[in-house]
């Protein structure tokens, strides 16, 4: 059974999931831009462990080139991988084409890489490399990870 007390307003303190939201219309960091061909590359490997839509804030953003300058909110699919995400962030101005009934976008489709460009170094110990076995850990951001180079 739940019991309520009434407080004043200036007393009501509200809970942090309320007041942070932990920036979730924002894209994760960090991110950059890619083309179209990594954004394949990226993508088509493996199959993404999870997909999140959200409609991502832009603030005065530029992507590619002066003239795509990118304001308000875009929607947004995020397709998380084991280390990384791929983010597709879709033109919010588009026109239908009469004749054939297809989608013309006037903005472009831009391609978001989410983590790390990883840069591992070995640091598992020389009798482990002996027998095949490897720990590499990330100089950027420390991700660490073992591996074994006999399978």
């Amino acid at each position: 059974m739940y019991r309520f007390t009434r407080v004043a307003d200036k007393d009501f303190k509200k809970p942090e999931w309320i007041t942070d939201l932990k920036r979730y219309n924002d894209l994760p960091q960090p991110y950059r831009v890619v083309d179209v061909n990594e954004y394949i590359h990226s993508s088509k490997v493996e199959v993404p462990h999870f997909r999140s839509f959200r409609q991502v804030r832009f603030i005065g953003e530029t992507w590619k080139s002066e003239e795509n300058l990118v304001e308000g909110y875009r929607n947004t699919e995020i397709m998380w991988y084991n280390g990384h995400a791929i983010a597709v962030v879709w033109p919010s101005k588009w026109k239908l084409n009469r004749v054939d009934h297809s989608v013309i976008y006037t903005e472009p489709i831009i391609y978001v890489k989410i983590g790390c460009d990883h840069d591992y170094e070995e640091v598992g110990p020389a009798e482990d490399r002996r027998r095949c076995l490897h720990t590499v850990r990330c100089d950027k951001c420390g991700h660490t990870y073992s591996y074994d180079s006999s399978d």
